[in-house]
């Protein structure tokens, strides 16, 4: 999302091989973040989702957007 989104502060998933701090979000399951280590196209897809869960108007309309595109290219 920080392509998109201009912001000095980005949720994190409470993970101890992360290496990013912010305010924290339960991901959705807890293993998606090992998970999304390794597949990074899932893990844009989760980062997109936790988006519209925690964004404001403006980074939903952005996250909606991005999953549309990349759902209608699959």
């Amino acid at each position: 999302m920080r392509q998109f989104i201009i912001s000095e502060t980005f949720y994190v998933w409470p993970f101890l091989k992360g290496n990013e701090r912010g305010p924290s979000i339960v991901p959705l399951y807890k293993e998606a973040p090992k998970a999304a280590l390794q597949d990074e196209k899932f893990y844009k897809l989760l980062a997109l989702v936790d988006t519209i869960r925690v964004g404001r108007t403006r980074d939903l309309k952005v996250a909606k957007l991005e999953l549309k595109r990349i759902f209608e290219n699959e």
